[in-house]
């Protein structure tokens, strides 16, 4: 009774509020009180309007008072009126620093991170700063912000849906990427005001290749959003995808202008002015800024899982911002890294060097960002946001077929069922290649993560691919492990003839490499060890001699793949060898799942990364390191898992992709050729450093096909859980776009570890198929319960459009339906049936010998190339074929390093489907030379030889 006394004198109470409001209409602290009447009568939302009144009424004077009115809306679910309740404050009075770094927080949480931005400088630049604010401008990339809260304004104010934004973002950076244009649409229609929604809708629709929906999405987008580095960047990919250069051009330059600090516009506009004669100024201050933005999201990602609070990361991150010309924020590191508790007295020295060689750049009138006004601009193609918007939403009628002609590939899919058989037992091929006795519990260590890969060789020249396997299990870097194992092949069934071949490395195996380094017409080994790395020279007699010492510099470091190709053009072999993580914590330190204790391997953040290798060969038949001469140093160092070495553009000489793990990739091609040779890594600009939102991902396979069909190679990288594996397809001649989604395949792989990869016409159709090997690092199910170690291998189709689909669940074989920790995977013909069959390793089972067993009467024709004016080995070769009806016209490359620890058998198939007429066969030559034949007869293999006629090879069952 007491109780309900009380409420109705609440209840009376508030039939005076108009009174009192009237009579004290100017007066904050009997606004206040009424505020609160109706607050205790039940009325939350009026209560909060009155709060708000009170603030305006004091003219934001007080903090206090202004914080109540939008801790009173949040209640009631108002979120979007408590942000312009804390923009009119701010602007009122720019002082108040403690309102104005709260808008910042629920600007970031809102998606709104333009306008975050703008206060988070004036914040800095006030030196009222701490390292959450400094962290802040980490979170836009990928979110980091829960969303719980904003669900709950949505429940306490269900008519205002813009705070379901976090959650659409969220789902688009896992790759949910229909969830979150479903949302963002819900959003944008029943809040057509809201810039941020609608810029990231955009975004959403140009990664799945949307572009239809663009044109919708254009006519309805306001205003205010040509204001957004994003809208400008969305503009950009629509007018790159329609092959309208110039307004793409033009719409990134507006993107790199508006955001200085987004590494998507600047990479993107990178790649574009490159190709432009008279801006060599400019364009090396655009490649520069873009390398220093990756870095700078690098020096995040370690300083994540080093501990954001280290004074190194500080130190690092103060170092790039400076680099950036972000002086005041450079400044604001060096000041947070000198508080941290863990600061040592040689961080501090070297934080308070850094420090004053920042303040003596440093004026009170500097401005934020002192390098971008380097950049001149005048060369950039002017446009409206309304001239690009009309030019591009006109092309209404057009975009399908342009879609489906940048897309390209396939012929008309079979309805051919694949089919596979694991007979690696039944045909000799028993090997267990593994990093330690039992990977099938929690707590792998980094050293034992990766697995141990192998090649395909032919050593002794049957024409039965023979097989090697690495090994390990021992001390990195020591000689202890249990050794690799190569398996000759006679007549489709293997013998191990290590011993009798005198090829026994006990060193701690990852990858093998085979080429032939010494240029005798038989290929060798190189053995990739987290040691001394070994050479294995074929001796044409069925043994091997170790000729690591007299031929290759001592490098023990952690290697990982390699290629064999004459990369600087003089003849001889040359070999990149991708290493990983420098010294050998990696295999003592344990990691723990934070808050528990749980033993897990570590990031890879979490150690240094080791510089790749290049080494030349000399006419003295030894190898000597080049990096320098070369120079081949990128700009971010990488940790490096799979190496692929081909001629992969328009341009002669060998390119080289190496996919990093956590640290962008790198692509080198030639600058100059002769004494004089160079190397220049440009990934950032051709457009396969990272994913299409400029993100490094932990990569680890390549697989390499003309996927599109316009005889330029296309990549496709396997990546870590949550980050899709990434299909970049060639573009005008100039690099490579991510076009992932288009073509179906980012969903499919977010939930999984892809390694070893490669792209095979298993059915000999003319359609390639992607095979990928997945499986975690580690055992995290105890504490990530959807967390699976061991994953299903993936087979993706491509049909006609050019898109994939997965086929694994359709493949009658128990490997296929069973889950695996696979690692490596590379190519043979181990019956010589003319189909192609594929070699697996594991963690945690022995070696497949997957033969496929597809029932097909297609045609097919397979070579073998050996150059005469270059290496012998031809790698860099390209090879056209067409059918003499002109059914089948196809474009393959010959490469080496092949992706992942392994390397294929070194013959290049291609698929006929039913087309059995003979082929015309191209071949450019590594020297630029191009040879025809003419009439060459299908269902065989041929032996190319420059300047030669060709030969038939009858080895066939």
């Amino acid at each position: 009774m007491q109780v309900a006394s009380q409420q109705q004198r609440w209840n009376d109470a508030w039939k005076h509020a108009d009174e009192v409001l009237i009579a004290h209409r100017n007066d904050p602290e009997k606004i206040e009180f009424v505020a609160q009447v109706a607050f205790n009568s039940g009325r939350h939302s009026e209560a909060a309007d009155l709060l708000v009144e009170a603030a305006r009424v004091d003219r934001w004077a007080s903090d206090g008072r202004t914080q109540h009115a939008l801790t009173a809306l949040l209640s009631v679910g108002r979120l979007f009126e408590g942000v312009d309740l804390l923009r009119t404050a701010v602007k009122q009075s720019p002082e108040k620093n403690v309102l104005r770094r709260t808008l910042f927080d629920l600007l970031i949480a809102t998606e709104q991170h333009s306008e975050a931005a703008v206060h988070r400088r004036h914040l800095i630049r006030s030196r009222d700063f701490d390292l959450d604010l400094l962290l802040a401008a980490s979170s836009y990339e990928r979110r980091t912000e829960e969303i719980a809260s904003l669900d709950q304004m949505v429940l306490r104010n269900p008519g205002d849906l813009r705070p379901k934004i976090g959650a659409a973002k969220q789902h688009l950076d896992q790759g949910r990427n229909d969830q979150a244009i479903a949302l963002l649409r819900s959003i944008t229609q029943k809040h057509a005001d809201f810039v941020a929604a609608h810029v990231l809708l955009g975004r959403a629709l140009v990664r799945v290749g949307r572009y239809d929906d663009l044109i919708t999405w254009s006519e309805s987008i306001p205003d205010a959003a040509h204001a957004d580095s994003d809208f400008w960047l969305t503009m950009g990919d629509w007018a790159s995808q329609e092959g309208d250069t110039r307004t793409a051009l033009a719409a990134y330059g507006q993107a790199a202008k508006i955001g200085g600090d987004r590494v998507g516009p600047w990479q993107k506009l990178a790649s574009l002015v490159a190709g432009e004669s008279g801006l060599s100024r400019d364009v090396s201050l655009i490649k520069n800024r873009a390398d220093l933005l990756m870095q700078l999201r690098q020096d995040y990602a370690e300083g994540n899982t080093r501990g954001i609070d280290s004074p190194e990361t500080a130190l690092a991150i103060a170092k790039t911002t400076q680099d950036l010309g972000w002086l005041w924020e450079a400044e604001a590191w060096t000041a947070v890294g000198l508080t941290m508790n863990a600061v040592t007295g040689e961080q501090k020295a070297k934080l308070e060097q850094r420090r004053g060689s920042i303040i003596a750049q440093l004026r009170n009138q500097s401005p934020w960002d002192t390098e971008i006004e380097n950049v001149t601009w005048d060369w950039l193609p002017a446009i409206s946001a309304g001239d690009a918007l009309a030019k591009l939403g006109g092309r209404r009628t057009s975009i399908e077929s342009a879609e489906t002609a940048s897309l390209g590939g396939g012929t008309e899919t079979t309805g051919m069922r694949l089919q596979f058989a694991n007979e690696a037992d039944q045909r000799g091929l028993s090997f267990f290649g593994r990093a330690a006795d039992d990977l099938s519990e929690p707590g792998v260590l980094n050293s034992q993560m990766l697995g141990c890969g192998g090649g395909t060789i032919d050593y002794d020249l049957d024409g039965w691919p023979d097989v090697y396997l690495a090994n390990a299990g021992g001390t990195p870097k020591q000689e202890d492990s249990a050794a690799g194992a190569m398996f000759r092949n006679r007549d489709g069934f293997f013998h191990d003839v290590s011993r009798s071949g005198g090829l026994i490395d006990r060193g701690f195996g990852t990858g093998v490499c085979v080429g032939d380094v010494n240029e005798d017409g038989f290929d060798d080994l190189l053995v990739l060890n987290y040691g001394r790395n070994r050479i294995w020279i074929n001796n044409g007699d069925g043994t091997f001699n170790d000729h690591s010492e007299r031929l290759l510099p001592d490098d023990a470091v952690w290697s990982t793949s390699s290629a064999i190709a004459d990369i600087n053009a003089d003849g001889l072999c040359d070999i990149v060898i991708a290493n990983y993580c420098a010294g050998l914590e990696p295999a003592t330190l344990h990691c723990r799942v934070a808050n528990t204790d749980f033993i897990r391997s570590c990031s890879p953040n979490q150690f240094p990364s080791e510089p790749d290798h290049f080494y030349a060969g000399t006419p003295e038949g030894r190898f000597i390191d080049a990096s320098e001469s070369w120079n081949a140093k990128p700009a971010i160092l990488g940790r490096g898992l799979g190496v692929v070495a081909g001629s992969f553009d328009n341009v002669q000489g060998i390119d080289v992709l190496i996919a990093n793990d956590m640290t962008t990739n790198h692509y080198w091609s030639a600058t100059t050729k002769g004494e004089s040779f160079q190397f220049n890594e440009s990934g950032s600009i051709r457009g396969v450093a990272a994913d299409g939102q400029s993100r490094s991902q932990g990569s680890m396979g390549i697989a390499v096909a003309d996927f599109n069909d316009d005889q330029i190679a296309d990549f496709y990288v396997s990546n870590y859980e949550h980050e899709y594996n990434l299909l970049s397809l060639s573009q005008d001649a100039i690099g490579w776009r991510d076009q992932t989604s288009i073509m179906q395949l980012a969903t499919p792989t977010m939930p999984l570890v892809g390694f070893g990869t490669q792209a095979i016409d298993f059915g000999n159709d003319g359609s390639r198929e992607l095979i990928v090997t997945n499986g975690h690092v580690d055992d995290y199910q105890a504490v990530v319960p959807a967390s699976r170690y061991a994953q299903p291998i993936e087979l993706f189709s491509q049909d006609s459009s050019g898109r994939f689909h997965s086929v694994r669940e359709s493949i009658e074989c128990e490997y296929f339906q069973s889950p695996h920790i696979g690692r490596a995977l590379w190519t043979i013909d181990a019956n010589r049936d003319g189909k192609t069959d594929v070699l697996v390793t594991h963690q945690s089972e022995p070696t497949a010998l997957l033969v496929n067993r597809t029932e097909s009467k297609h045609a097919y024709v397979c070579f073998r190339l050996v150059a005469k004016q270059d290496s012998r080995a031809a790698v860099g070769s390209v090879i056209k074929i067409k059918t003499q009806n002109g059914k089948a016209q196809e474009t393959a490359f010959l490469t080496s390093g092949d992706g992942y620890l392994c390397s294929n058998e070194r013959c290049v198939r291609f698929g006929l489907g039913d087309d059995h007429a003979d082929v015309r066969a191209e071949v450019r030559w590594p020297s630029g030379k191009i040879q025809v034949w003419s009439s060459l007869a299908v269902d065989r293999e041929w032996l190319l030889i420059e300047d030669e006629e060709a030969f038939p090879l009858d080895h066939k069952r």
